[in-house]
Parts: C-alpha cells; structure tokens; sequence
C-alpha cells in the first residue's frame, strides 16, 4: 500500500514522462531503445505501463528516464503537496521521539530521587560540595544548558511567525506531560 504522497509523485512522474515524450516527438521504442543504450531495459509495454501510472519506475529507470526526457525530478517533488505532507509528517514523528526522550530523562531524574529518598545522600553531597540533593541537580541541568546545550543542534529562526511556530512545537511536545503530586490532572 502507497501513502497518497507516492501515488501523487508516481502520478506526476508519469504525466511528466508522456507529455515530455510527445513534446519531442519521441515513440515508446525509440525511448526503450535509448534506455537499452544506458542497460536500463524497459520494452514499449513497460513504458506504457508507467505512462498510465499501472507501474511504477524503480529509481534507476526513473533517474535514466528523467535524464533522456529532461525531466527535473527535484520539481517535481516541489510541485507536489505531498511534499508539505511528507514535512508534517516529520515533524510529527520528530515530535513523538522528542517526548519520548524527555519522558525517559525525567523518569531517569525520578529513578535518581528515589535512589537517594532510600540512601544516605551524605557522602554524594559532600563529594559534590552540595548542601543538598536539589542543589546537585540543578547544577547538572545548569551545566547541560550552558555547556552541553549550546553545542548540540539548534534551530534557527529569521522571522517572527516561525519563532512563534517552533515554540509551539516544543510546548506541544512538553504539554501535559507531568501529572501532579497532589492530583491525577496534567499540569
């Protein structure tokens, strides 16, 4: 099964490939005939075939067809919505990975409390020189936003609407992600 993404890609490819063939005045055998000069076989049915979108082109034959006919393959990925679809897409399984990783952080922070709830911390924050448990942690989120942070990847941002948007992203990814201790509601 195709996502409609492909199926209008391959469409396109397809309507592409058959008016640029007529365009140059070009029959399916002379077509299949240059293909062979290059080793890509395809025979006059096959070539019908994609034409009418009842067969795919496996990449090769694709890059081989595009080559011969002058066709971009690049616009014709940006000629298509799939494309927007395809980002959103992206975006959205980026989104779930991130909050997926920021539940993992915070329950490794949880696992880490609790170690220290059932342990003496003593011999920890005198290592440290941390007068408390609390003070320790918020160093090591400090020294991962202000060492660790800055080198890791960033987005950047040129206009305001996208400032606006990217946040959006991070709050929708961080949103209702902790339920209280005083209650079972989202906060």
């Amino acid at each position: 099964m195709h996502s409609d993404a492909e199926v209008d890609v391959n469409m396109q490819f397809s309507d592409e490939m058959k008016q640029r063939r007529a365009m140059v005045g070009m029959s399916q055998r002379k077509l299949a005939d240059l293909l062979e000069e290059i080793g890509v076989k395809l025979d006059p049915s096959a070539i019908t075939r994609l034409e009418v979108g009842q067969r795919e082109p496996k990449l090769r034959e694709a890059i081989a067809i595009a080559d011969i006919l002058g066709i971009d393959l690049d616009e014709l990925r940006h000629n298509s919505d799939a494309v927007f679809r395809t980002h959103l897409l992206s975006m959205e399984t980026h989104m779930r990975e991130a909050r997926a990783a920021t539940v993992a952080a915070t329950v490794a922070l949880e696992r880490a409390l609790e170690f220290v709830a059932r342990n003496s911390a003593d011999s920890l924050l005198a290592k440290n020189n941390a007068a408390s448990v609390d003070e320790l942690l918020q160093r090591e989120i400090a020294w991962f936003r202000n060492e660790i942070a800055p080198g890791m990847d960033f987005v950047g941002t040129a206009r305001t609407d996208d400032a606006r948007l990217k946040r959006a992203v991070v709050e929708a990814v961080v949103s209702n992600l902790f339920l209280g201790a005083d209650n079972d509601s989202p906060s």
